[in-house]
């Protein structure tokens, strides 16, 4: 690990536009404001190289210069790799899918067999949640996610992430503004950096590392480096973080 420290805000935002990758369909404003948002997110956080992310995210950009049926394709894209089970670049986004996710060859491709969902770990992210009072039905999300009630899917929790960080960072904020009677806050601020690392390595690490494994099969390239991306920035955290 290195030496470079970024704030709990900085890691906040991190989080929040990884999630929104996962949680929201591309439109023309994303697609193209996306490129400056991870350059500005590479300043931030250089030890980790987002340049094949962003040259994946330029080249989309271009593609949905001014023209309607390119958005289209790219929310098509989206569509298959998150919701439409019978493309074949689809992964369920789900945590208890993709651990418990296992490999056969087939005759022509490797082939994956998914696990079930609702499993324990489904119920604990869930109480993890509402531990805190988070509802990531609450987010700007699409209706096809609202619809969903499975609650380990990979942006809401990288939001979960976001939220964790946000609240670390308003009590760090108490803590610099009240020179005096910083107690609570900085017992606050460690309860919640302690709930990011924990949830880090009771889910996000393991899940994003297996989702990681099966796009290298299954991704095309944006969705690949998205997820290489955020894996090495979840390894890189998780690492970061001091108690």
């Amino acid at each position: 690990m290195d030496n470079i420290q970024i704030n709990s805000f900085e890691r906040s935002a991190l989080y929040e536009i990884f999630a929104s990758l996962y949680l929201q369909i591309p439109t023309i404003d994303t697609v193209q404001g996306i490129p400056s948002i991870l350059e500005e997110a590479s300043k931030i956080l250089s030890s980790i190289d987002f340049e094949p992310l962003i040259e994946e995210a330029q080249e989309r950009s271009k593609r949905a210069d001014g023209e309607d049926n390119t958005i289209k394709a790219l929310q098509e894209e989206y569509y298959d790799h998150f919701f439409v089970p019978s493309t074949k670049h689809y992964i369920p986004p789900y945590e208890s899918a993709v651990v418990e996710a296992t490999v056969k060859n087939g005759r022509k491709n490797i082939k994956w067999k998914y696990g079930s969902l609702w499993t324990n770990s489904t119920y604990h992210v869930s109480q993890c949640y509402d531990s805190v009072g988070f509802n990531p039905w609450d987010l700007n999300i699409g209706e096809g996610l609202k619809q969903s009630k499975v609650p380990d899917h990979i942006g809401f929790q990288l939001a979960f992430m976001a939220y964790l960080c946000y609240k670390e960072a308003i009590c760090n904020e108490l803590i610099i503004e009240n020179e005096t009677n910083t107690d609570k806050e900085k017992e606050a601020a460690k309860m919640w950096k302690k709930l990011q690392k924990q949830f880090l390595e009771e889910h996000l690490q393991k899940f994003v590392l297996s989702y990681y494994e099966i796009a290298k099969d299954k991704f095309n390239p944006f969705y690949l480096q998205v997820m290489n991306a955020v894996n090495r920035y979840i390894e890189w955290d998780l690492a970061a973080i001091v108690i």
